[in-house]
């Protein structure tokens, strides 16, 4: 197979796979497709194996082994790239995991704080209660007073107008 096999991606530089924005997943399966596509290879009878001395020897590579080996190549680019935006995403989610945790503290204390406001001044309104009732049960001592000082004057009164002619002296100063 070539590198154009429609298995395998292209490297030209407007190619995502170049840039590394092909996942593992999808490298992975380009690697299994790449080998399902590939026949069965035919048991052939063992060559002959005549070297001269000293010679290394020959090494089979087709070209579909270099695409799977470029395919990991570029597969382990997108593991290290996975790697690094993993980091990345666990610094940026500790950054947040503090944030909130300082946010919790400091709300926590506001509730403390406005606990202890509201008891103070529940404590206020209990005495202000009892400052209302005091007062209540003054002006309501005043208006008895009152009263009897209204019904004392009224019985003055009375007692002056029928002690007295007043009504001779009225009609002589009327005249």
């Amino acid at each position: 197979m070539s590198p154009h096999h429609p298995f395998l991606r292209t490297q030209d530089s407007s190619d995502g796979a170049a840039r590394g924005e092909r996942s593992v997943g999808q490298d992975l399966d380009n690697i299994f497709r790449l080998t399902a596509a590939q026949p069965a290879p035919q048991p052939q009878p063992a060559p002959e194996r005549v070297r001269a001395p000293g010679a290394e020897p020959r090494r089979v590579t087709p070209p579909d082994l270099d695409a799977a080996l470029d395919m990991l190549n570029r597969a382990s680019k997108a593991m290290d790239l996975m790697q690094s935006r993993y980091q990345q995403v666990e610094d940026y989610a500790k950054g947040v995991a503090d944030r909130a945790e300082k946010d919790i503290a400091v709300a926590y204390a506001q509730a403390r704080e406005w606990e202890v406001r509201a008891a103070g001044s529940e404590n206020k309104l209990e005495e202000l209660r009892q400052r209302a009732e005091a007062a209540e049960r003054r002006a309501e001592a005043a208006e008895r007073n009152a009263k009897e000082a209204r019904d004392w004057l009224e019985c003055f009164y009375d007692k002056i107008v029928t002690s007295f002619d007043t009504r001779n002296f009225l009609k002589s100063q009327a005249a």
